[in-house]
């Protein structure tokens, strides 16, 4: 028997032969209606997210450039960057700007020293987005 396409009658009749069996008794589950509108506004408080990871970006800067001249690139190629030195780099959490910051040195390592972190609302802009 094949179970594609079953009436509504033909699972009431398997349900049926199932609860004459002497095998495990089977139900058909019942759930109860959802009500539209109602939402739970209850605040979770913040603790709860503080260890899921996030990804933290610190663009520099971007260039374009036709696929030849990528392809011509070697180890010691130089690429110049759309930004001047000294602006400050755009910073993204997962893909959406976070904040901006200048670029720092912190025992050997690049770091970010944040000039503005946006606050919720204040800037939706997602990575590769062009300012309207």
């Amino acid at each position: 028997m094949t179970f594609e396409n079953l009436s509504e009658k033909d699972i009431e009749e398997l349900l049926a032969k199932v609860e004459n069996s002497k095998g495990p008794k089977i139900s058909r589950a019942e759930f109860s209606e959802l009500e539209a509108g109602k939402r739970n506004t209850e605040k979770l408080p913040l603790e709860l997210l503080g260890d899921i990871e996030v990804e933290l970006e610190v663009e520099l800067g971007t260039a374009t450039r036709k696929l030849r001249e990528v392809l011509e690139m070697r180890e010691d190629t130089v690429i110049r960057l759309d930004t001047v030195a000294g602006e400050p780099a755009e910073v993204y959490l997962n893909g959406h700007l976070f904040g901006n910051g200048e670029i720092a040195v912190v025992n050997d390592a690049f770091g970010v020293k944040f000039n503005r972190i946006y606050s919720e609302g204040n800037s939706n802009q997602e990575k590769g987005q062009e300012n309207e």
